[in-house]
């Protein structure tokens, strides 16, 4: 298997490539593991950190998408995203510029180098808007309240029309909110892993819509099941959510964080209105009819889990 992943050096991708370095996961025995970077001086540390695994940059000397490091690919995992939620509201043409229109110059150069999948890390937690009903089926209205979302979902919408006119293969992924960063958010998402990181540092956090918005919170070791599932996959569906289907307020994750560290989680309620989506929660039946009964962990296995492995 030839495997070309996007985003390396994020949080996902990351968790992606050590757990098939690592050995543990079947069918990866023998396979060829090429990283495209956008920054051509994070080579040496990919290349460093990442045994076996060949790193190109993404882009040649003058900017054009590379296609040779692609060529004949099994699966290209495209988890490389510039923004996140907040980032992509601030400069929207940015964001589209990079992530859209960057993407469909990846989208192009994949169908040069003969891909045979191209799967898409998008968002079930920004795609949908406000849900008229909970959990979410992937047939809701798209109708995203952010950039980030418009974004992700304008991508999976150039991708299904690329490949039903090549015919090329793909499948399109739309996690919750995933959590279990180790050493601390690196960028600004993801509320388990500020709240855990402010606990560990005895920090106050800041909470803007009250505590009773409700995500759909998802282990990264879960979402890594999930993935290694969708690499092997070769059914007819295209979109699947990635969610638990269950709802944790943040004021039960609260609750949850000082039980499972046994400390009190200082939040400071800046009651500054209500959030653009209060409640979203995602239904997995589809996901698993597709790829298997996934066992996701409960929020506070999840959490017991991270604060762990910070402190270890």
């Amino acid at each position: 298997m030839k495997l070309v992943i996007t985003g390396a050096s994020g949080f996902l991708g990351q968790a992606f490539i050590r757990s098939v370095q690592s050995g543990m996961v079947p069918g990866y025995a023998g396979a060829q593991l090429v990283l495209l970077t956008h920054d051509a001086r994070r080579i040496p540390e990919l290349v460093a950190r990442y045994p076996g695994a060949e790193v190109y940059t993404l882009r040649d000397d003058i900017g054009r998408v590379q296609v040779e490091p692609m060529r004949n690919a099994d699966v290209l995992l495209h988890l490389g995203w510039s923004t996140v939620p907040a980032t992509a509201a601030l400069d929207p043409e940015m964001d589209h510029r990079t992530n859209v229109e960057g993407g469909m110059e990846l989208l192009h150069a994949a169908g040069e180098a003969h891909v045979r999948r191209f799967i898409f890390l998008s968002s079930g937690g920004t795609v949908y808007g406000r849900a008229t009903e909970l959990p979410i089926r992937e047939d809701h209205p798209l109708l995203p309240l952010e950039t980030y979302g418009a974004s992700k979902l304008a991508f999976e919408e150039m991708l299904g029309a690329w490949c039903s006119n090549t015919g090329m293969d793909y499948l399109i992924l739309r996690p919750g909110n995933v959590y279990g960063s180790t050493t601390g958010p690196n960028k600004p998402q993801g509320v388990v892993d500020h709240w855990l990181a402010s606990v560990r540092r005895n920090a106050p956090v800041e909470v803007w819509h009250g505590l009773d918005v409700v995500r759909d919170l998802v282990h990264v070791e879960d979402m890594m099941e999930v993935m290694h599932r969708a690499v092997r996959y070769a059914g007819m569906e295209h979109v699947l959510n990635v969610g638990t289907g269950r709802g944790t307020s943040l004021a039960e994750l609260q609750t949850l964080i000082a039980k499972v560290t046994g400390r009190k989680l200082q939040v400071v309620d800046r009651q500054e209105g209500t959030a653009a989506v209060m409640a979203n929660v995602l239904d997995n039946t589809r996901m698993r009819k597709a790829l298997g009964d996934v066992r996701f962990r409960t929020v506070e296995e999840g959490l017991a889990a991270v604060w762990r492995a910070m402190n270890a």
